[in-house]
């Protein structure tokens, strides 16, 4: 009885140690609500995942859908971060992207629409495995405009560290 005592607490205290050490996660899935202006507003959500490439570097994909007035739109951006500041959790990032989509009017039109990107943002890692995040996303189009050539989007993300 004592010795499997013993040996459960000192599993414990091992298990305990080895998670109490920072560990890198190197991905990171989750939602990023979205609030998009240019001519019209837009709000939306979409599927987002990081991966760290090596350094200060790593690849944010994301995937989602924002709806106007005027019509739905249905996009994917890749961006490259860099960030600039890691101190503990936290971290500054900024880097360029691209994206395309297709953009649906309700009365059954549609067409696809390119743009360059740009993302710069901070976010919070906690010991979970969660992120938070704030960033600001500004898009040109280079295909197809669907309203204005510049529009700006801001978002809060969620994700899951693993």
């Amino acid at each position: 009885m004592t010795k499997t005592l013993l040996i459960s607490i000192f599993s414990l205290l091992i298990t305990c140690a080895v998670y109490s050490q920072d560990v890198e996660r190197i991905h990171r899935v989750g939602l990023r609500g979205i609030y998009r202006n240019d001519a019209n507003a837009y709000w939306g959500a979409e599927f987002s995942y990081q991966v760290y490439l090596k350094g200060i570097r790593r690849l944010e994909l994301d995937f989602g859908w924002l709806e106007a007035t005027a019509w739905n739109l249905f996009q994917f951006t890749g961006i490259y971060q860099w960030q600039l500041i890691r101190k503990g959790g936290f971290s500054f990032y900024t880097g360029p992207g691209l994206g395309f989509g297709y953009a649906s009017y309700g009365y059954g039109d549609g067409r696809f629409y390119g743009v360059l990107a740009a993302n710069v943002g901070v976010d919070y890692t906690f010991r979970l495995p969660l992120q938070i995040g704030l960033d600001w996303r500004p898009e040109y189009s280079v295909l197809n405009d669907i309203e204005d050539d510049l529009t700006n989007q801001f978002a809060i993300a969620i994700r899951l560290a693993f």
